[in-house]
């Protein structure tokens, strides 16, 4: 905030040194005599005034109405300066030192406000992409099709009927998932449909060794929330933990309020590359985007990985 401050002092700086606002305040120096300390310190409130007044001048919405709202201010301000100082200044000249100060502080704050949206547009462009990379990677995630064709090549060994059907399991999985769109939004029972199709072909893989459990209150499935969210958690549950016949993994989801809560145990792989939390980073940065909101994740007193993730209520065009 104090470098936006800043920048419009700057830009009124500026301005106060150009002709229209120097004519304002000096062009009958000769004939009217003014106090030139007096105007000066009448400007120093103007300035501190609109500054501390900043937040609610923004708050109107017209901008004819911003400019008069300013302009009421500075000329109450200046009637009060020169009452108290006991100047005989006229009221011409009174109107013209607050007129001066409004156009400046007026055109300082727009500039201010254009450069400050151009960073937002900028900031928002260049997360936007990070999220359609983001979603692009999981979309085509080369760690996913090379256990996909492993485990497509071990049951066309043991039965071509099953490798048959995986791989159509398989084609339909992944045709939704490339099919979907980085700024859009999925209802809660599609997400999970799409999630059991998932979880049918890693128990090709698998087997009992990994057990999805699902507890989601029938009222929450309207809901929507970010594509290919629980997709990316449950990813994560495998990659992080140990998934073996001695030490099977259990992955729950379950609803609590307008929320999700997805749950795993800790289960560390003797051999594992160290995370970069670039997973969850950037899911959470889909939900900021999406719907407004941040995930949440913790390590639970039972030494399990919990992931919150909020659910809405309408699609994105209603948000």
């Amino acid at each position: 905030m104090l470098k936006r401050y800043a920048y419009i002092i700057s830009i009124l700086l500026m301005l106060f040194g150009v002709a229209v606002v120097q004519r304002a305040f000096f062009e009958k120096i000769a004939d009217n005599n003014p106090d030139i300390p007096l105007l000066i310190s009448v400007q120093i409130a103007f300035l501190i005034s609109a500054l501390l007044s900043l937040k609610v001048y923004r708050e109107i919405e017209q901008a004819y109405l911003r400019f008069i709202a300013l302009f009421l201010l500075c000329l109450t301000i200046s009637a009060v300066g020169f009452f108290i100082a006991g100047q005989g200044t006229d009221k011409f000249t009174l109107v013209r030192v607050a007129l001066a100060f409004t156009i400046g502080f007026t055109i300082a704050e727009r500039m201010e406000m254009l450069r400050h949206r151009s960073q937002e547009l900028k900031k928002l462009f260049v997360e936007k992409e990070q999220i359609e990379r983001a979603l692009l990677t999981q979309q085509l995630n080369p760690h996913f099709l090379f256990n996909t064709l492993n485990t497509l090549k071990g049951l066309i060994e043991e039965n071509q009927q099953n490798a048959v059907n995986y791989l159509h399991d398989f084609a339909k999985v992944y045709r939704s998932i490339v099919n979907i769109k980085s700024d859009e939004l999925f209802r809660l029972d599609e997400e999970l449909k799409l999630l059991s199709s998932y979880y049918k072909l890693l128990k090709s893989r698998f087997g009992d060794k990994l057990v999805l459990e699902v507890e989601v209150d029938q009222r929450e499935l309207t809901k929507y929330l970010p594509p290919l969210s629980l997709q990316l958690l449950f990813e994560n549950a495998i990659k992080h933990n140990e998934v073996s016949a001695t030490r099977p993994l259990t992955v729950r989801i379950a609803s609590v309020g307008s929320t999700l809560v997805i749950t795993n145990p800790i289960q560390e792989k003797v051999s594992f590359d160290a995370s970069n939390g670039l997973g969850l980073s950037n899911l959470n940065l889909r939900y900021v985007h999406a719907i407004g909101v941040e995930i949440s994740y913790s390590i639970t007193d039972k030494n399990e990985f919990q992931v919150t993730l909020p659910l809405v209520e309408n699609d994105k065009e209603n948000v």
